[in-house]
């Protein structure tokens, strides 16, 4: 829970949970360090706070007890905002100023794993960390897109994904943040920094950036993605005291078992919406073979739109709000108990591991008119469209009992 690092310039991650992301790392300017030289190491923690006394802060970090921080006259306490990279760019403020809900990073070099005597705290509000979130779910939704990673070419740091529409050629440089989902996992808090070496054909991805005019290509600023199983099938069976169901894969033709835990998220697509997206996918594809049309529709079905956003987004008209995304977030939750033998489902689910089962993370249900409409269409869409721009699963968040869970924003 407690770390100590020493030197004359300390530098520290500083770990505020900033849409999900950590912050850059920040440098300690030489005025506000807190010890000189020769004196002990400090003692660091980070966490929420979760009182605010006249003279002292609880503060809760993510493992661990909580701890007692006390407030001297010599306690240096400063505001950091969203976005500012350096503490010498933050703001003096007093303990009243910081609120329960508030982050905070402690430093201290009296005390113990219970109580601290700080010398520093830095404090990020609340309410900036939710604004920033938003905004970052803004810019996902604006500038992001989805697919499956077709090739990967890390000498010219390029991704060629398979999007809905068409191929999409994602530009890697060396400032590009990646990020990789846990197996586990498709929250955004979950995920690790990583590499374009670790990303592979057949991979989950969704990329933020400039795009170019034709919407064909995008410069990439962030990435995350993951390495999951698609599954388009049929439900053989459901066992809700065990927690799994089993699936027959319509394209292996074998049965897939799948657990289900707190962390799946389980979704039906209203009748009439599932039939609406069938009939355009339907008439897409008809419209593509009278027009004797060679390109995606034909060649590559599945990356082909069938569903368009309202004329007044602002994004890429090509990328118009994540169309299917738009979707997904009005399924209705449902739970394991919900599902029947013969139900149509399409799940994304990890991989699994020696011989056990893999977990459904994200599960939707009333999809047979999609699937009789294009099998391919439907599953990469749903595939691509697994984590919204918020960074949530592609049924929204939720999880196997139905609640809706907030989630972080692929940011970094």
């Amino acid at each position: 829970m407690l770390k100590r690092k020493a030197g004359r310039s300390i530098t520290f991650a500083v770990l505020l949970s900033l849409c999900g992301a950590p912050l850059p790392t920040l440098a300690l300017p030489a005025a506000l360090n807190p010890m000189q030289s020769g004196s002990a190491a400090p003692t660091r923690v980070l966490g929420t706070v979760t009182s605010v006394g006249s003279h002292t802060l609880i503060v809760k970090p993510a493992t661990g007890s909580a701890v007692t921080v006390t407030i001297g006259s010599s306690t240096r306490i400063l505001r950091l905002e969203p976005g500012q990279k350096s503490l010498s760019d933050a703001t003096p403020i007093r303990i009243t100023d910081i609120s329960a809900g508030d982050r905070a990073l402690v430093l201290a070099t009296s005390g113990d794993n219970n109580t601290l005597a700080a010398n520093l705290i830095v404090a990020m509000k609340e309410s900036d960390i939710a604004a920033r979130r938003r905004a970052e779910e803004e810019d996902w939704q604006r500038n992001g897109v989805g697919g499956i990673v077709k090739s990967v070419d890390p000498a010219s740091g390029t991704i060629v994904l398979a999007s809905t529409e068409h191929d999409i050629n994602i530009h890697v440089s060396p400032s590009t943040r990646i990020r990789k989902y846990a197996e586990n996992s498709v929250a955004f808090k979950d995920t690790q920094h990583s590499s374009l070496a670790a990303i592979k054909p057949g991979d989950q991805l969704r990329a933020k950036g400039a795009h170019s005019a034709d919407n064909r290509t995008v410069a990439a600023n962030a990435i995350v993605f993951g390495h999951f199983q698609n599954i388009a099938g049929l439900v053989l069976s459901v066992d809700p005291a065990a927690n799994t169901l089993t699936v027959k894969d319509l394209v292996t033709k074998k049965p897939v078992t799948l657990n289900v835990d707190a962390a799946s998220t389980l979704r039906q697509l209203p009748p009439r919406v599932a039939e609406f997206v069938a009939m355009r996918l339907h008439a897409m594809k008809e419209a593509a073979k009278s027009s004797g049309n060679k390109g995606p529709m034909t060649e590559h079905p599945e990356q082909n739109r069938p569903y368009r956003a309202s004329s007044d987004h602002k994004g890429p008209p090509e990328q118009a709000g994540n169309d299917f995304d738009r979707v997904l977030e009005r399924a209705t939750p449902i739970q394991l108990s919900d599902l029947h033998k013969g139900d149509a489902v399409m799940v994304v689910a990890s991989t699994g591991n020696q011989g056990k089962p893999g977990t459904a993370l994200t599960l939707l249900s009333g999809v047979a008119p999609m699937l009789r409409a294009s099998r391919k269409a439907s599953q990469s869409m749903f595939s691509s469209s697994w984590s919204l721009g918020g960074g949530q699963a592609a049924a929204g968040g939720g999880n196997a009992g139905g609640q809706q869970e907030g989630d972080n924003s692929p940011q970094k």
